[in-house]
This record gives structure tokens, C-alpha cells and sequence, in this order.
């Protein structure tokens, strides 16, 4: 911080000096409006990312452990589709139903499976080889069973969505690759900025108080009122 104060110290000395010497060069000082205009667009821009980044930050472990939770509840939901599966199952013996009892027996067991992994290496490592409608759906045809499936499928998006957020709040509260580098950057960045607005500003005063003054000098001095009620 004390490096970016030294550096529009000096550099608002220097733009004072040219001043002095160039304040009558009205154009080109006025070019100057662009140079730092566009340094402040983009510092702004800068620092509204910033601001960004650190309500990343601090959401973060808020959303992360209410990611975990869901997790815990998403792992209930599929224990509860294996129950409600089970009860499918009890039901097509009663109805003789063979299909629907197949497919019952089928499907609970790769649900079974599915969260037996999940158990082991969590959801987020879990959704990384990518849970797959076709095989869990392959060889059933009855319509109760795969009514069960599509809620589990649902089940699957919206743990998919969860983590897709986490992982842009992440990305966002990490910032970009050149974070360093514009953190060290835009501060001299503005410092050289304002360093060239203060030199503007100082040159339009010079300018301007010696029109005035040469304008005082041009007009011609008036008689006072004896010389004139003499006359």
C-alpha cells in the first residue's frame, strides 16, 4: 500500500511540474480525460469483481456445510425409494404380478448398490462418473417401477445442481488467474490516474487565472469621478 502512496506522490509532483510548463496546451490536456477515465472504468470494474469475490468467500462455508446436509438427505431419499421398491415388490407377489416384481427386485438392487458407493466415496466423487438414466433404467418396463426411477432421477439432478453451484461459488470466491496480478496492478493503475487528473485540474486553474489576468490587463482603466465632473 505505502509503494502505490510513494508512487502517486511522485507522480502527482511530476504532472504538477508539466503542468506548469504546458497548461496552455488546453487540447491536449483535455485528451487526458480518456487515459484516466478509461484507468477508472476498469479499476471500478475491478473492484466490483472484488467485492464479488469476497461475498463469495463469506457464503461459502455457510453453503458448503448446507451442502453437506443435503447430501444426508439426499442419501435418505434413496434409502427411502428402496423401501418404497420393496413395498412395489411385496405388492406384485400379492397381485402376481411378475413384471412389476422383477423389475422391483432389479432396480433395488442396483439402487442398493448406487448408494453403497455413494456411502463409500461421497456424492460429489460419486456424480463424477456420471449417474446414468440407461443403466439404471435398462430391461424394465413396468410403468410403477419406473415412476420410482424418475423420482430417483430427480433426485440425481438436483444433487447435480447443488454441486454445480458449489463449484461456481468456488471458482468465483478463488478469483482468476491473474488475481495477484491485479491486486498489485490497479492500485498504481489509479494511483497514475488520479496523479493525471490532479495535473488536468491544475493546468485548467494556471490557464484560466491568466486568461482572467490578461483580460484585467487588455481592459482599459476608466476615469474616476473628479477627473470627470472636472472635465
Amino acid at each position: 500500500m505505502w509503494t502505490a502512496i510513494i508512487f502517486f506522490c511522485i507522480l502527482a509532483i511530476a504532472f504538477q511540474v508539466v503542468a506548469y510548463r504546458t497548461y496552455t496546451q488546453e487540447a491536449r490536456w483535455l485528451l487526458t480525460d480518456y487515459l484516466w477515465l478509461l484507468i477508472a472504468a476498469t479499476a471500478l470494474i475491478f473492484y466490483a469483481s472484488k467485492a464479488d469475490q469476497y461475498e463469495a468467500n463469506r457464503m461459502l462455508p455457510t453453503y458448503i456445510k448446507h451442502n453437506e446436509q443435503s447430501d444426508v438427505l439426499s442419501s435418505y431419499g434413496l434409502s427411502n425409494s428402496i423401501l418404497h421398491l420393496e413395498r412395489t415388490e411385496r405388492e406384485a407377489k400379492e397381485s402376481a404380478n411378475n413384471a412389476q416384481e422383477t423389475d422391483s427386485i432389479e432396480l433395488n438392487k442396483r439402487v442398493q448398490a448406487t448408494l453403497e458407493e455413494i456411502d463409500k466415496v461421497g456424492w460429489q466423487q460419486f456424480l463424477k462418473t456420471e449417474y446414468s438414466h440407461d443403466a439404471m433404467s435398462y430391461g424394465l418396463t413396468s410403468p410403477v417401477v419406473l415412476k420410482e426411477l424418475n423420482k430417483i432421477d430427480s433426485d440425481f439432478e438436483e444433487v447435480s445442481k447443488r454441486y454445480a453451484e458449489l463449484k461456481a461459488l468456488k471458482d468465483k470466491a478463488r478469483g482468476s488467474n491473474w488475481n495477484a496480478v491485479e491486486l498489485v496492478l490497479y492500485p498504481f493503475l489509479v494511483a497514475f490516474a488520479l496523479a493525471v487528473r490532479l495535473g488536468r485540474t491544475t493546468a485548467d486553474y494556471l490557464r484560466k487565472t491568466r486568461q482572467a489576468q490578461a483580460q484585467v490587463s487588455a481592459t482599459p482603466d476608466l476615469p474616476d469621478a473628479k477627473e470627470a465632473s472636472a472635465q
